[in-house]
């Protein structure tokens, strides 16, 4: 992390058992290896909910107000929000940051979704961890279906476009808060603007390769760092005398040579088992330099292209030659506007024509006409037949669908394709369709495209 640049992520929570996981993490019912133990007692709480049990129970009871909990779903959202411990130590206060940032997240979450809120100070840099559900309100809408709306005199079934009206409801959406790359990107960009950038604070670099380093990376570089690099003298591990006539136990020797890795050899081993992840924070901040001045000398050179190309209309000439230029360049550009939209019109018109000879013919068909026309034509032709403002084709469109020959998307069923093929058994014509048409020709192609 760079001098002055905060960290502020999120984390998804699938489950109440990942939620369970994470609050025993930070209210420190499990073991922490990089947590001190003894000023762990100097950690806050700043919300109502400060406990893994807690933090579980109020999820659950928030979630009962939500319309429906996809399996998958991301219930929570755990935000972290630290800095370099001598970013802290320069001059940088942690506690007005941190108020800030919860005050930011409450906004953006709504109060009533931000559960917890836990400030860690028993680490080499004091954390806040905020704890908020993902809920957005989603405001009522009207929506449509083509249903059975109950049956005729004759017991033929009749359907029709009804009105349903959807209440307003809670759902879960990580992806509103969270979102995709660039959306994250957006977001701390928003958080640096908002919040931190008052504090003193500089945006980290957009398009960064480096990445987070998880608490179990960290352990591990530790434990490798105490397996590489401590040497033990023997005489450490020699008991030694506590009286004349007496010596240590192994227990005492134990609890002493403990001692002597606690005050001696821990603090040079952290700091060479963070080595490696600081090379490999380097490394990462290397590719990302390289990442943007490639892509900046890549941009600067298509930029000289276009220069020089434009440079050529205007090389030799006058400022009122220039200004002619100009002038004529905007003529020209009204004029391909004019004729573009011409040419939109004349297209808009065109499929307007081939739409109505298309509801025209269906105004003639039966079921077996529709049935024997091209796959092509057919899949043009059903959006117009199950337009609900074309109240005509209505009966054709009722008695194709009692045929069981087509699907309600138009695709041909297995009796369809049974009955175009001459093997099924042909159904009774409905008396829906009233008129009769002119023998059916053994393909129906439709009308004749418009040119």
């Amino acid at each position: 992390m760079s001098e002055k640049t905060p960290l502020f992520r999120g984390v998804k929570l699938h489950s109440l058992c990942e939620i369970a996981q994470s609050g025993s993490h930070t209210w420190r019912t499990m073991r922490v290896d990089h947590a001190d133990p003894e000023r762990t007692h100097l950690n806050q709480d700043w919300l109502p909910v400060a406990s893994p049990g807690a933090l579980r129970d109020a999820v659950k009871v928030r979630l009962q107000e939500v319309a429906t909990v996809p399996s998958n779903a991301v219930l929570v959202i755990e935000y972290i929000v630290t800095t370099a411990a001598e970013t802290f130590d320069s001059g940088v206060e942690w506690e007005p940051f941190f108020r800030d940032a919860l005050a930011w997240l409450k906004e953006r979450h709504g109060q009533e979704n931000v559960l917890a809120a836990n400030v860690q100070l028993d680490e080499e840099s004091p954390h806040l961890v905020v704890y908020a559900l993902p809920i957005v309100s989603r405001p009522a809408r009207t929506r449509q279906r083509y249903v059975i709306v109950g049956r005729s005199e004759e017991g033929k079934t009749l359907r029709g476009y009804r009105t349903f009206e959807d209440p307003p409801r809670l759902e879960l959406s990580a992806t509103t808060f969270l979102g995709n790359k660039h959306t994250l990107s957006e977001l701390q960009t928003q958080f640096h603007q908002d919040v931190a950038c008052h504090h003193g604070f500089k945006r980290g670099l957009e398009g960064s390769a480096s990445r987070h380093v998880r608490p179990r990376d960290y352990q591990s570089a530790l434990r490798r760092a105490f397996r590489d690099q401590l040497e033990i003298d023997p005489e450490e591990l020699t008991p030694k005398k506590t009286g004349l006539l007496s010596r240590e136990t192994p227990e005492q020797v134990a609890t002493r040579f403990a001692k002597v890795i606690h005050d001696h050899y821990a603090p040079v081993v952290a700091r060479a088992g963070l080595a490696a992840q600081h090379e490999k924070r380097a490394q990462e901040e290397r590719k990302t330099a390289f990442r943007h001045r490639t892509a900046r000398e890549e941009a600067e050179a298509e930029l000289a292209k276009v220069r020089a190309r434009l440079a050529t209309f205007t090389k030799g000439l006058s400022k009122e030659q220039v200004a002619k230029f100009e002038e004529i360049a905007e003529k020209w550009r009204r004029e391909n506007a004019e004729i573009m939209r011409e040419h939109q019109e004349r297209k808009a018109q065109a499929e307007r024509d081939a739409q109505r000879q298309i509801a025209e013919s269906l105004a003639r068909m039966r079921p077996g006409d529709l049935l024997q026309a091209s796959e092509e034509w057919r899949r043009r032709a059903w959006p117009i037949l199950s337009d609900p403002q074309r109240k005509a084709l209505t009966p054709l469109l009722d008695a194709a669908l009692d045929s069981g020959w087509f699907s309600p998307a138009g695709s041909l069923t297995k009796a369809g394709r049974e009955a175009l093929q001459g093997k099924g058994e042909t159904p009774p014509r409905p008396e829906a369709v009233a008129k009769p048409s002119a023998p059916a020709q053994k393909r129906f192609d439709g009308p004749a495209p418009v040119r």
